[in-house]
């Protein structure tokens, strides 16, 4: 019987034989009876399983592991009260068998309540002192909370009780090492214990297994001891790790920590025989032999000079750098010599011999190699090994002066690209492999390689029209072709392009790729993965067109051509269709991309920024909510499944891999993303369903969200120790070093994600402070109620003035500044995240418009005179970023207006063409209403506040006529006016859509009667090259992916009109929710709606 998860363990342990069963027969028979209950908990069928314990219940009254099965399935069927006092019942029994341990255990994990699992097993330990499965499950409890000290007086116990048991012993050192992990002195005490306990262990020759082995290791390499690591991997204590290649590895990195690089030049030759393509060995021997060169400069003596380390530099202190190699001139047996230069080397004085011989001796070497590989190769793959090592060893030299050396010759950087390039330029690694090197090398040698590559590879002999014993020989040439494009691309030639030469290259491009579409869907084995570059290249092309000119439907053009391979999308296609349909706010078809895309786990964290960012920012309230649950998962059950794995791993004895969890799942709760999403969640329930003070006081009283980093030096704190996930580099354009997004540009966007957070908290903050103001404590005197008063309003002036500090401070950001670089084309380059929504909240002064509002607020309660000046501000603020907002253009709207009643004039100008060339400031709109929302809600509480002023009870409700208003009242009903006013008209140019069934049905047919959409001959682009000899099938298949495009046109400007539809109508709920509000708090104040 093989459990299916974690309940299903507990009936193992009822076999286990223990001081605590009654007798064998006995646990037998309990197990009968447990045994139908635990799948039925696995299955999900928890209340079959509570009717399965009452039977048993019934007969058994004192058994209490099955009281603990039934209050893990009351727990999981959400009966929380009922589950608490059952297994309360169960612990006050202090039963200590096994199975109710364990039940209980896992009920405790279910709850979070860690702690109470300490508590359980420190009680059954207390009464079964010696019992090895209890303190086993108290370590693993202790695990948990991560309380090292009390694991470690564990693991002691353990091996007190159990000395022939050596994972306690290690556990214990482990133990020790994560207290050492934690702790700021880390080599003041723990690490030297750790170590004398490890060598104590060892010299009792009481190691046997690889785990103890590589943890003493791993308490070396942190106390620093690389010669003593050295001397265990070459002892019989060091045979015990069975990987050879494990060895070897670990004595290279002693060997290069110790900078023994004669020795380590000898261990990398044995290594590249056997792994020729392995990129960490061909990169560490090019870096070991330029230090070898460096090193005999800088000692003054010759690399073959003997001496006293004439056996190589295992006889040199820790500080000698020894450049002696007797033995390198040996040949190795299989027949690769490392000859010093041979003849042909010109004649090199002596201070050349110093650097030339380990650098002509790398280059003999690599060559050697590549000949040995190519003469006889034992199977069909070619190693790029020897090909890579010469350019790394090139680029090496290059950065330490030693290329132009005397008696170096390391050959051009252009002939050895061209090396490469001829043997792999029809693999998809040709790119990635050389790429880097392009920006390493001068500029003359890289656009000399790219003229040879050009005349190497002829397009013309790129053609997919052939017979099908041809299709390989062309999908060869087809790879050299990409590979020159990207070559190309990353060289710098597409810098220099006209729009005109740009709009040619489009066109090529689109020609392969439908072309390419054409071939997957007639023959599914060749994929469309070779094709996907042209389509990529010319989307990323037409984005470019899109910031040169300005022109909006480039971005159409760009998402119509990547949707025409639906049907054979990659995940790149799909990654760059989701970024551009987020920039254009159509969120139906992003979430779709997200969900075809199956993000989760960690991709959570590192793709899911995307969609996140824009996904409340335009309205899409609806999917918000459902992708902030999801996301909400993981992040939660990161912590718990983390455990779960450390806990593993102390099992297995993977001890270096629990500091690195540890700190995986440190990074993920102080995750960026994860921040914004609780934030965002705030936020949107705070504006989309708190529509009056009563619900606000409700809101902000729950402990949940008191629970966030509310007090100033809280929240820099918090925002201190974020930390940043996003995966920018998923998206390529193999654009040149310079013009793509550098590490800098990352680390400024960040920071500036950090004060958005900052500022939206300080924003919520004001709120919660505001709404103190009309919590005057009962039965208190005049005086204390005053008191309280002045204490709340002077803390919220420091609040406000905190948030004008915070944006004040923003402002100056290098991230803010990069995207006023930016404002023309956010998404270029296109590793860069997302535009932060900081930078549209200042940019439109948004931010004073809750300031000034809260300075209202303060200045009514004071009763200061100046109220009206900062309303009047606030209203000014309003109407700017309302003047400014670009909406639906009216010809669009009356365009959907007329072809949803009917009309099919085909010679009117089609809605479809329209839209793709209007750009709507959706995010701005939703913003703009968030603030509004917010502003709204301060001045409902200063109409509170003045309700609640003078004997402290409400007023009576009733219609006051204005001149009976006092002057605060009438400038508060003033400023509301005008802001619903505002409201009202920014409202009107976002309006909803009408119905959308009727209204994209009644398109689709005018766009098919009018063939309003792209021009047939564009449609039709690679169809007319179709030579005379290709027969009919390829005719009609070339004909479809035409007609293709038409209904791709259609599909993308219905899904995008569709997004769009849902999301005024989600801000249209919300405004009309927030007039409404504005409205009664114009009445309650008795001013005339």
């Amino acid at each position: 019987w093989s459990p299916p998860t974690r309940v299903a363990v507990f009936p193992s342990l009822v076999r286990e034989k223990s001081n605590m069963a009654t007798s064998q027969a006995e646990a037998e028979q309990m197990e009968r009876k447990l045994r139908p209950i635990y799948d039925a908990i696995d299955n999900g069928q928890n209340k079959k399983a509570i009717q399965m314990v009452d039977k048993i219940l019934k007969k058994h009254e004192g058994m209490h592991c099955a009281k603990a099965l039934k209050a893990l399935a009351l727990l999981r069927m959400g009966r929380n009260e009922e589950s608490s006092v059952l297994i309360d019942e169960v612990i006050k029994s202090q039963c200590g068998d096994q199975a109710t341990l364990q039940a209980v255990s896992m009920y405790h994990r279910e709850t979070g309540e860690n702690d109470k699992v300490v508590e359980l097993y420190t009680a059954a330990a207390a009464k079964y002192p010696t019992n090895g499965e209890i303190l086993t499950q108290l370590f693993m409890a202790y695990v948990r909370i991560g309380d090292h000290q009390k694991q470690q007086q564990t693991a002691v116990n353990l091996h007190k009780n159990f000395p022939e048991n050596g994972p306690y012993y290690c556990w214990r050192v482990m133990s020790i090492l994560m207290q050492a992990h934690e702790s700021t002195d880390r080599k003041g005490v723990y690490l030297p214990l750790a170590e004398r306990l490890l060598q104590k262990y060892i010299e009792e020759n009481r190691v046997e297994t690889e785990a103890e082995v590589r943890l003493y290791l791993i308490v070396l390499e942190l106390v620093g001891k690389t010669e003593k690591r050295l001397e265990v991997m070459k002892s019989e204590t060091g045979k015990i790790i069975r990987n050879p290649l494990e060895r070897a590895s670990i004595e290279l990195s002693c060997l290069v920590e110790l900078e023994r690089w004669d020795d380590a030049s000898e261990r990398l030759r044995e290594f590249l025989l056997e792994y020729p393509d392995q990129w960490s060995y061909i990169r560490e021997y090019a870096h070991v032999q330029v230090k070898r060169s460096v090193a005999a400069l800088k000692n003054g003596r010759g690399a073959n000079s003997g001496g006293a380390n004439s056996g190589g530099a295992n006889g040199a202190s820790d500080d000698q750098v020894c450049t002696t190699g007797d033995d390198i001139d040996k040949p190795s047996g299989d027949g690769i010599s490392s000859a010093n230069g041979g003849g042909q080397s010109k004649p090199m004085v002596q201070d050349g011999d110093r650097v030339a011989q380990p650098l002509q001796e790398a280059v003999e070497y690599f060559d050697q190699l590549k000949d040995k590989l190519f003469v006889t190769p034992t199977t069909s793959h070619i190693p790029r090994g020897p090909f890579l090592g010469r350019l790394e060893l090139l680029k090496e030299a290059a950065k330490c002066g030693l290329d132009r050396s005397p008696g170096v010759d390391l050959g051009s950087a252009a002939p050895l690209l061209m090396d490469y390039f001829m043997v792999f330029s029809n693999c998809n690694c040709c790119y990635e492999d050389i790429h880097t090197f392009l920006s390493a090398f001068p500029k003359a040698d890289v656009q000399q390689f790219l003229d040879l590559a050009e005349q190497f590879v002829k397009p013309s002999e790129v053609e997919f029209y052939c017979p099908d014993d041809r299709v390989k020989t062309n999908l060869s040439n087809l790879r050299k072709h990409i590979s020159l494009l990207q070559l190309q691309r990353h060289g710098g030639r597409h810098d220099s392009l006209t729009v005109d030469q740009k709009e040619v290259l489009i066109a090529h491009c689109i020609k392969y790729f439908r072309e390419g579409i054409r071939i997957s869907a007639t023959s599914p084995s060749i994929a469309a993965q070779y094709t996907d570059f042209y389509g990529l290249l010319a989307a990323h092309l037409m984005i470019e067109l899109y910031g040169e000119l300005g022109d909006y439907s480039q971005l159409y053009k760009a998402i119509m051509l990547l949707e025409e391979a639906r049907g054979f999308i990659s995940m790149p296609i799909k990654m760059f269709l989701m970024k551009l349909y987020c920039y254009i706010g159509a969120m139906d078809a992003c979430t779709e991309l997200y969900e075809a895309l199956a993000i989760k786990h960690i991709q959570v964290e590192s793709l899911g920024f995307l969609p996140m960012r824009y996904i409340q920012a335009v309205g899409s309230f609806g999917f918000a909510g459902q992708f902030y649950r999801t996301a909400l998962r993981f992040y939660y059950s990161c912590s718990k499944e983390t455990t779960e794995h450390v806990i593993q791993a102390y099992k297995n004895g993977i001890f270096h891999k629990i500091t690195e969890m540890i700190d995986f799942a440190e990074r993920i709760s102080c995750s960026l993303n994860f921040a914004y999403i609780i934030v965002d969640t705030h936020m949107m329930e705070f504006t989309t369903t708190i529509h009056s003070v009563e619900n606000a006081k409700e809101y902000f009283s729950k402990e949940w969200f008191s629970g966030l980093p509310y007090s100033t030096s809280k929240l820099e704190a918090y925002c201190a120790k974020l930390t940043d996930g996003r995966n920018l580099i998923v998206f390529d354009d193999w654009s040149p070093p310079h013009r793509k997004m550098k590490s800098e540009e990352a680390k400024a966007s960040f920071e500036l994600e950090c004060h958005w957070l900052r500022i939206r908290i300080n924003i919520l903050q004001c709120l919660k402070q505001a709404l103190s103001l009309l919590e005057v404590p009962p039965a208190t005197s005049q005086a204390s109620a005053q008191e309280h008063t002045s204490n709340s309003v002077s803390t919220l002036e420091s609040r406000v003035k905190e948030l004008s500090q915070i944006s004040r401070h923003t402002r100056g950001l290098r991230g803010y500044e990069l995207l006023k670089q930016r404002e023309k084309n956010p998404l270029l380059p296109i590793q860069s995240p997302p535009p932060s929504l900081a930078y549209t909240l200042l940019e439109n002064n948004l931010d004073e418009l809750v300031v000034q509002a809260l300075c209202a607020l303060g200045q009514i309660v004071r009763g200061s005179p100046s109220v009206k000046d900062a309303l009047q501000h606030a209203i000014k603020v309003a109407k700017s970023v309302q003047g400014a907002m670009r909406g639906v253009p009216e010809t669009l709207r009356a365009a959907f207006e007329r072809v949803s009643q009917g009309d099919m004039d085909i010679h009117m100008e089609h809605p479809y063409k329209i839209m793709t060339c209007t750009h709507i400031d959706l995010e701005k709109y939703v913003l703009f209403m968030q603030i509004v929302g917010c502003a709204a809600m301060i001045c409902g509480i200063c109409a509170e506040y003045l309700a609640l002023s003078g004997d402290g009870k409400k007023k009576k409700k009733k219609k006051r006529q204005s001149k009976e208003m006092s002057a605060l009242e009438n400038e508060l009903v003033g400023f509301l006016k005008e802001l619903q006013q505002v409201v009202v008209e920014a409202s009107q140019q976002f309006k909803p859509l009408p119905e959308f069934s009727k209204l994209s049905k009644n398109l689709s047919k005018l766009y098919m009667k009018s063939d309003a959409g792209l021009d047939k001959q564009d449609c039709s682009s690679g169809v007319s090259e179709i030579s005379t000899e290709s027969d009919k099938d390829e005719r009609k298949a070339a004909q479809s992916v035409m007609d293709a495009n038409k209904t791709v046109f259609i599909s993308v400007c219905q899904s995008v009109l569709q997004s769009y539809s849902d999301s005024f109508q989600s801000v249209h709920e919300m405004v009309v929710a927030k007039t409404e509000f504005i409205t009664s708090i114009i009445s309650q104040l008795g001013g005339v709606v």
